[in-house]
């Protein structure tokens, strides 16, 4: 009520507190100076109180408040360092403890108040030992980081204690103050009372309004600021009333609006900071954890913001990771570091940083390759910023490259002799024949070795190999720099013979020096054996036009050689064909065989390395000769491949290896191998599907060795087949990586479940270093692309250990069994889970 009535004699008096004392004393004719001096003395001294209080004891609180969150937050920092493990996060509590110090010291400066001399004094002792525990943290010394949080706490502990008491005592000076005010203004009631019988009924009614008025509205405000010092704003009433008095045109309205906007701004500032701060520590670990460099320049190329990695991939110190460090300061340091050894002078710099920053001007993205030390390249994105500046993204390709490099390599060349592989040897062919014409003729030598197999049969495969490479030797000190030297596979290798006026007494020439060169003896580890060659030669364009041509006239003059007794070379002619009657005789046999049920299958197992349990059987194709007995696959499976019996035999295969495996356990898969032709001169998915459907086994059970072969011969036409299959459930296995034409693009073109490493570079993985990261390379690839590896050729349990040191999944090989028919599977199922369980 008094509040209502105060208010409403308020507006029929003068807006000014000022102006309304002189009014009032004014009315009592002079009968009242001394009270109208008293009270001009009143709200001057109030005005005074209230503008000290408003710029000085608020403020103080404030700066006390700021000060002790800041202390508080600084002394978790530091409390949390003895249980702090992640080094990085430690150097960046070091950092923010740094920040929050000086912070600190800023607001004790601009404080100025005696009561926190104290905390000023102790401030460096304060930031030291702080600094101190955080160091010793970072430098994972526990106890040490123990001893010194404890120190901290004996200077950081006085502190707080004397920020605290500065924040009562400035609350306590307002309160102190307002009091005084309030008391004045009940002693000048007592004056008005007393001038009251002097200025009769006038005096009196206008002094209590005023007093009263301005009393209760200056412990309004007086209660809002101390509320807002203590950070409390939960007493709705009391906000209201000062938020009321905002409305009003004179002194406390001034201080009410004032303190209204105080409120608004430390509430949002408050807000802001938190925001702020989690903002900042989500962007420090983002930043710091991304597996690329990353750095930021202004339009001046100043730097704004790096990551840890950018100054890591550079060998950049700390200091330049600081913003405002200027490009050409990072690019001088990285010069005179490392542009010696990259052959980058000063000048090269100077030039290249002119080319960098006008593509930059152009505002479009670009990408540039460096190299950033010894042996080390790295790529940089770059992407302009509007109104200048640019942001890079920087990649260590190191190991890309040289796994491009590497892949390449197995691409192209052969990994045991170093010699040009049948895919490049198919690529070299095709370009000689691009340029022929004007007189331009070339020669093909197409030859194996005699007696190969014996070696590899009497000695084994590591002599055959060693013996290989050899040849391989002495075939390239044989031939001139000019001329194209392949290994094809196996023991069978070519030669493309170049030159201008190329004769076919050069061709004969070289034939006689190859028969010379490679039949001599050869030292084997203290064995030394012989071998013979037989050569079949070819000449473009007389004896073919294209590379297919060329190669099946190669192999008959191959083949003549060899049916005179080897040893020998023979120049392709138009009559030799009439005279291979040899080659008929075993066609006519191979044709028989698969007629008279002469072809059988034998199985191996393969294991599953991490269980020891038998994941599947490859199904090997066998022939057995009525006369002849046991023929080599080696020797048959070719012959049925040029006289087009190799669909027949397969789709048979296919069908018996389904109907065997119907009989094992459910956990077993049956693996066959599918020849090219199979994908060309049969539907490939309707043979299997009907194999699957007469045999009763499901689909899931059977797998498919396809080779690179395959994907030669109409490419989108087999993958179509491939994905059809796959989709069915039948697995698709890619074999023989590594060898042949071994193109990645394959790999692209389709997603093979599994892919078998030939045993080239499986069995020496034992004792070369070379094999092993191989084969690890090549795991790493197949796991990449989300396939299974097998490693085929296990022979020792050396061997088997390395293969599961480079991450196969399975296993093949004479370690686990030899290929056995289907009566023994059983038995070599038994035998080569025990031998697993030794290895392990």
């Amino acid at each position: 009520m008094s509040r209502r009535l105060a208010n409403r004699a308020s507006r029929l008096l003068p807006r000014s507190i000022a102006t309304r004392f002189v009014w009032a004393g004014a009315l009592t004719l002079g009968s009242v100076i001394v009270l109208a001096f008293g009270a001009l003395f009143y709200i001057e001294r109030t005005n005074r109180v209230v503008a000290d209080i408003r710029d000085r004891d608020v403020a103080l609180s404030s700066t006390a408040t700021d000060i002790e969150l800041l202390l508080e937050r600084h002394r978790k920092l530091v409390e949390s360092a003895i249980a702090q493990t992640d080094l990085v996060a430690a150097n960046n509590d070091m950092r923010v403890a740094d920040d929050i110090a000086t912070t600190i010291s800023t607001l004790m400066r601009r404080a100025r108040d005696p009561s926190l001399d104290q905390a000023r004094a102790l401030h460096s002792e304060f930031v030291s030992e702080g600094h101190r525990a955080l160091f010793f943290a970072a430098a994972a010394s526990p106890r040490e980081a123990r001893e010194a949080v404890n120190a901290y706490f004996r200077v950081a502990n006085p502190i707080q204690a004397a920020v605290r008491s500065s924040r009562e005592l400035s609350i306590a000076t307002t309160e102190r103050r307002i009091s005084d005010l309030v008391k004045r203004g009940k002693r000048l009631r007592t004056w008005v009372t007393a001038a009251a019988i002097i200025a009769l009924l006038i005096v009196l009614p206008i002094c209590v309004v005023i007093i009263s008025g301005v009393a209760f509205r200056l412990k309004s405000i007086a209660g809002g600021m101390r509320r807002v010092a203590l950070n409390d704003l939960r007493d709705a009433a009391a906000i209201a009333n000062v938020r009321a008095e905002t409305s009003a045109r004179d002194e406390i309205g001034e201080m009410a609006r004032a303190l209204e906007i105080f409120k608004r701004n430390a509430a949002t500032l408050l807000s802001n900071t938190h925001e702020i701060e989690k903002l900042n520590t989500w962007f420090h670990i983002a930043l710091n954890n991304m597996a690329r460099g990353l750095s930021m320049f202004d339009a001046q190329g100043k730097l704004l913001v790096c990551n840890d990695r950018y100054l890591e991939l550079y060998g950049l110190p700390q200091k330049l990771g600081v913003p405002g460090t200027s490009f050409e300061a990072i690019a001088e340091h990285w010069c005179s570091k490392f542009g010696a050894t990259n052959h980058v002078t000063p000048q090269q710099l100077e030039s290249w940083m002119i080319k960098l920053h006008a593509q930059i001007a152009t505002g479009a993205p670009f990408s540039e390759v460096h190299e950033i030390e010894a042996g080390r390249t790295a790529l940089v994105n770059t992407q302009p910023l509007e109104g200048g500046g640019w942001v890079d993204l920087h990649e260590d390709i190191t190991e890309k490259l040289a796994a491009e490099t590497e892949i390449s390599r197995l691409a192209h060349f052969d990994t045991l002799t170093g010699l040009a592989n049948r895919h490049y040897f198919q690529e070299t062919l095709e370009e000689a024949l691009l340029g022929l014409g004007n007189g331009m003729r070339f020669a093909v030598l197409w030859f194996d070795l005699d007696k190969f197999k014996a070696v590899n049969d009497t000695l084994g495969h590591p002599s055959g190999d060693a013996l290989l490479k050899i040849v391989a030797a002495r075939l390239r000190d044989t031939v001139r720099k000019s001329d194209f030297i392949a290994r094809l596979g196996g023991d069978e290798f070519a030669i493309i013979a170049t030159g201008a006026n190329f004769e076919d007494q050069d061709a004969a020439t070289l034939a006689r020096r190859l028969l010379r060169i490679v039949s001599a003896p050869y030292d084997l580890d203290g064995r030394i054996v012989s071998v013979g060659v037989s050569i079949g030669i070819v000449i473009a364009p007389e004896h073919g036009v294209t590379a297919h041509e060329l190669t099946r006239n190669a192999d008959r003059a191959l083949y003549r050689a060899k049916s005179r007794g080897r040893g020998n070379a023979v120049l392709f002619n138009d009559n030799l064909e009439a005279e291979i009657s040899g080659r008929e005789q075993a066609e006519a046999d191979l044709r028989r065989a698969l007629a008279s049920n002469q072809l059988l299958l034998h199985y191996q197992p393969i294991i599953d390395v991490t269980t020891g349990r038998i994941k599947s059987c490859e199904a090997l194709m066998r022939w057995h000769h009525p006369v002849r007995g046991m023929v080599s696959p080696g020797e048959f499976i070719p012959l049925a491949e040029e006289m087009g019996l190799i669909g027949a035999m397969g789709e048979w295969a296919l069908r018996q290896a389904c109907r065997d495996a119907a009989e094992w356990p459910d956990g077993i898969m049956v693996s066959v191998n599918v020849a090219a032709t199979q994908f060309t001169s049969t539907d490939m998915v309707l043979a299997v599907k009907s194999a699957l459907q007469v045999a009763g086994l499901a689909a899931s059970r059977l797998e498919l060795e396809v080779t690179e072969t395959i994907m030669l011969k109409d490419n989108a036409a087999t993958i179509d087949a491939l994905r059809a299959l796959r989709d069915a459930g039948v697995s698709i296995a890619l074999d023989d990586f590594g060898t042949g034409y071994a193109s990645l693009s394959y790999l692209r073109a389709f997603p093979f479940n599994k892919i078998k490493i030939d045993q080239c570079f499986v069995k020496d993985i034992a004792t070369r270093p070379d094999c092993f990261s191989i084969v690890q390379a090549i795991v790493s690839l197949a796991h990449s692309l989300g396939m299974a590896s097998v490693a085929e050729g296990i022979e020792t349990p050396d061997v088997l250990a390395k293969v599961i040191a480079a991450g196969c999944d399975e296993a093949q090989g004479y370690y686990f069994s030899r290929p056995v028919a289907v009566s023994s599977l059983p038995e070599a199922l038994r035998m080569a889970t025990e031998n697993q369980h030794k290895a392990a």
